[in-house]
């Protein structure tokens, strides 16, 4: 069975499916002022958990054991809010959320926001959605 990605708050657990009724903990991370909210398995059955993390974006990458590979931030003057993320057919991933760096409005008005990446984490493009009022991008499929 593949282990199923839990995320609470910092914390994440990796754990695998077992007959028993309690599963078993693969391994564990704790990543400090980071609000994870998304966590995908990859390709390479590795991890990616995402989040924000000092008012931005942020991406975490793991190998198989637990052990980080690379960590990237998005984001710019204003705060932004991460919400979710999916991983796409070119391994890559597209973060959403809101932000108040891009998009119109005026200052601290919040605007949906989407982040593609390659699968370094590298930045592929950045879109900002919605107009004067508040918008927010919830969920990505």
């Amino acid at each position: 069975m593949r282990p199923a990605g839990y995320v609470v708050f910092g914390l994440i657990l990796i754990l695998a499916a077992t007959a028993s009724a309690q599963p078993d903990s693969v391994w564990s991370r704790y990543l400090p002022s980071s609000e994870c909210r998304a966590v995908v398995q990859t390709l390479d059955s590795g991890y990616a958990v995402a989040g924000t993390r000092w008012d931005d974006f942020v991406l975490y990458r793991f190998n198989r054991a637990g052990d980080l590979l690379w960590t990237r931030s998005y984001g710019g003057a204003m705060p932004e809010k991460l919400y979710d993320m999916i991983l796409t057919k070119d391994n890559g991933f597209i973060l959403v959320g809101t932000t108040m760096s891009y998009g119109e409005g005026e200052q601290w008005t919040e605007n949906g926001w989407a982040v593609k990446t390659d699968q370094n984490g590298d930045t592929l493009w950045t879109r900002p959605y919605g107009g004067w009022r508040k918008d927010y991008i919830r969920s990505v499929v």
